[in-house]
């Protein structure tokens, strides 16, 4: 969370996704850990994107196969990839985008370009335009250049709707990396009107930032220089997928952004108790299902998933979709039923795992 470093504060979340704070892969600024990234459409670790295999498995969080390297002729290297190869001579990838984390040319092994150094022609280049440059006022992206590649001068936050004031000279990152040892990568802050993962000026106090800025605790010991007063939050639309039918987990995205959908049938073409489909998301807590309260966060023995909320608890089907009926969260401290339930399948779907199943829809 961000907030002052003179005085706690509440602000966005300034993870950003990378090398230093994930052990898997990344997704957007989401971190895919295991042993999910070991997975043919979320492959990789130590902070690197995501690869989708296709039709190849992931081994030892890489991709897989004869042609991994973009050719067709064997594995990745000098005849078959423009950019660097990743991973062993048997298993390997072509990097066709050469990052700070994969940098090379020609089929040659990927390196990891240190601080203060960026990946440019395939090379490993120093790119500090000298300690203070992000941060510093601009008019336009060319007062910038010093910073190196995909520099830019920020006016106004990706929204529209808050001001850089004097202008702020950064560039875009993908993790620290891709910074100046001067500056640290944080990633989108989409609550404040910034959907951009840039460098921020570091700081050790509020007098070290320009007028205009303050110094935030960006978390782990660390903070930076941002737009102050800090713009309003705005928590965005309510999550109002969850419980919806469904036959994508595209139909059950944003928000959430990592909705699923419970498909009507099974892979080997048998229905399954979810009529219609069901979007779900994994959860810790109900802020992420919804913000409205039109979902909340219930407990699946072994995690949390979000479901549709409803307010009449054993009462049958209620305001559930067919096929549905509103199940209880959990008795009150006096033994009654609490007022707030969530849409389940009924069990003339979903059969009893104990007991017999009522007309009404439940177990007993």
């Amino acid at each position: 969370m961000l907030g002052s470093a003179s005085a706690c504060g509440v602000g966005p979340s300034t993870v950003t996704c990378g090398r230093t704070s994930c052990d898997g892969c990344c997704t957007g600024n989401k971190c895919v850990a295991s042993p999910h990234n070991a997975r043919i459409t979320s492959c990789g670790q130590n902070g690197a994107a995501c690869a989708d295999c296709g039709s190849r498995p992931c081994v030892d969080f890489k991709c897989a196969g004869a042609g991994g390297g973009g050719g067709s002729s064997g594995v990745c290297g000098p005849g078959n990839c423009s950019g660097c190869c990743s991973g062993t001579s048997t298993s390997s990838v072509c990097i066709t985008s050469p990052s700070a984390t994969n940098c090379g040319a020609n089929g040659g092994l990927c390196a990891t370009c240190g601080a203060g150094r960026t990946c440019l022609a395939g090379a490993c280049q120093t790119f500090d335009g000298g300690a203070g440059q992000v941060g510093l006022a601009c008019l336009n992206d060319g007062d910038c250049a010093p910073l190196g590649p995909n520099h830019l001068c920020k006016q106004k936050t990706t929204s529209g709707a808050n001001t850089y004031q004097g202008g702020y000279c950064t560039r875009t990152c993908v993790n620290d990396l891709d910074c100046p040892t001067s500056a640290l990568c944080l990633g989108p802050q989409p609550g404040y009107g910034e959907n951009d993962s840039v460098c921020w000026a570091r700081c050790a106090s509020a007098q070290e930032c320009r007028a205009g800025y303050d110094c935030y605790a960006v978390g782990g010991g660390d903070s930076a220089c941002w737009i102050a007063p800090l713009p309003p939050f705005d928590a965005g639309p309510p999550a109002d997928k969850i419980g919806q039918p469904c036959g994508t987990d595209g139909t059950c995205q944003n928000p959430p952004d990592d909705g699923v959908c419970l498909a009507d049938t099974f892979p080997d073409g048998g229905p399954s108790a979810f009529t219609g489909g069901y979007c779900t998301a994994p959860c810790d807590d109900t802020s992420h299902c919804s913000t409205d309260g039109g979902a909340l966060c219930i407990s699946l023995v072994t995690f949390g998933a979000c479901a549709q909320s409803c307010s009449t608890p054993l009462q049958g089907q209620g305001a559930c979709r067919t096929g549905y009926v509103c199940r209880s969260i959990r008795a009150s401290p006096d033994g009654g039923i609490l007022p707030q339930g969530f849409c389940w399948p009924s069990c003339q779907t979903a059969g009893c795992a104990v007991g017999v199943c009522q007309p009404n829809g439940y177990c007993a």
